[in-house]
């Protein structure tokens, strides 16, 4: 089983959903293999370290969609689960296309695109916001949206009235938490072996709420 994380934008949770997921994964006793779209170091560093797997890149514009395809069936095929985070939004590539992007591996690699959202200061408008996304390119295959900041149960009751599961699930909410409060604040400064607040927090489990 894979799936591929993706947002709007940075910063909206990629990484906080994807933590919680491989987390979630071990304490069930189920190995996953993460990875992360990109080049990027800091991310792959907290999912190596929760997931007990070294994070691989996916980068198809520094080392092609062959090479891609080669390293996520090689290193996927080795766990139960695999999962992929994306890079900054679902669509941005290299300039103003989507060569490299997030949708453009998991269009490549046949994945089901799981769409975090910022929801802490929006209602109503997260339907127009997962309706922009779903349409933009139905070759993503787009199964499900988090919501994330989520902090009273409204929010979540306004999103299900204002938009039918039918067309794009609630997989489930990621409330407001000390952890993404903080997340920010230490990115890239403090290593995930000496950070507590990442320690303290996976060891008392992930912020995670399922859907009911």
């Amino acid at each position: 089983m894979a799936c591929l994380i993706a947002a709007p934008t940075s910063g909206s949770g990629k990484t906080l959903l994807s933590l919680a997921l491989a987390a979630l994964a071990r304490r069930r006793g189920q190995s996953i293999q993460t990875f992360k779209v990109g080049p990027d170091y800091l991310d792959p560093q907290l999912l190596s370290r929760v997931s007990g797997r070294s994070c691989r890149n996916l980068d198809p514009l520094l080392c092609g969609e062959e090479w891609v395809r080669r390293s996520f069936e090689g290193y996927g095929s080795r766990a139960q689960l695999a999962l992929v985070e994306g890079v900054m939004g679902l669509f941005d590539g290299r300039g103003p296309s989507s060569a490299g992007s997030s949708a453009a591996v998991a269009v490549q690699l046949g994945l089901p695109v799981v769409l975090v959202v910022e929801a802490s200061r929006q209602a109503g408008s997260l339907a127009a916001l997962v309706r922009g996304f779903r349409d933009h390119d139905r070759a993503v295959q787009l199964a499900g949206v988090v919501l994330n900041g989520v902090s009273t149960p409204g929010t979540r009751r306004c999103w299900q009235r204002r938009w039918p599961p039918s067309r794009c699930p609630c997989s489930g909410c990621c409330p407001a938490t000390r952890v993404s409060a903080c997340r920010r604040a230490i990115w890239g400064c403090c290593p995930p072996t000496s950070c507590w607040i990442w320690t303290s927090a996976w060891r008392a489990g992930p912020p995670w709420r399922r859907r009911t």
